[in-house]
């Protein structure tokens, strides 16, 4: 079992349609619950998620909730982190600066509890690849980009999430031994 973060893009696009993303965000989630793994949230990314959810989401939530695979979880804003991100990486960042500060959230959950993220989100994970040395632990983190990896992310969830270091935020970061 492990502690995930889901962005909301996951959460939006799990809708009913048969558009290859919506399927995709369906079997994540779906294989979340199946595998025994918990849904991490902090009260500002719930909030996102009640914004934005699809009704299959709103649904799949409350039977993580029955099943206690839910944690919601109190994480301070990590100034260091922030801080970082803050700093420009090219020079259209001011765009670029707003986009990875609004997605700071999901890192410091992250950070606070099972190191993964799962997301749509390919333009943000780049952006805080661009940010990289990040702060221990953040740059550790595994972001599963279902965008461009959609059946590795089915496969990522169904194996249990494990250590894939290409997916780390980034990448050259070394696991130290625990």
């Amino acid at each position: 079992m492990k502690d995930l973060v889901i962005d909301a893009d996951i959460m939006r696009a799990s809708g009913t349609t048969e558009h290859p993303v919506s399927n995709n965000a369906r079997l994540i989630l779906e294989m979340v619950r199946e595998k025994g793994h918990r849904l991490v949230q902090t009260r500002a990314l719930k909030a996102e998620h009640d914004k934005h959810q699809s009704r299959f989401a709103a649904t799949w939530r409350g039977s993580m909730v029955a099943r206690k695979q839910w944690v919601l979880i109190d994480v301070p804003e990590d100034v260091g982190l922030r801080e970082r991100l803050a700093v420009p990486q090219n020079p259209e960042s001011a765009k670029d600066e707003a986009a990875v500060l609004k997605d700071a959230h999901l890192l410091e959950a992250a950070a606070a509890s099972g190191n993964r993220v799962i997301s749509n989100d390919t333009t943000a994970k780049q952006l805080f690849q661009k940010a990289c040395p990040l702060p221990a632990p953040h740059g550790r983190i595994l972001w599963a980009d279902t965008t461009a990896h959609p059946e590795e992310g089915v496969r990522w969830v169904e194996g249990d999430c494990p250590e894939w270091p290409d997916w780390r935020i980034c990448p050259r970061t070394v696991n130290p031994a625990r």
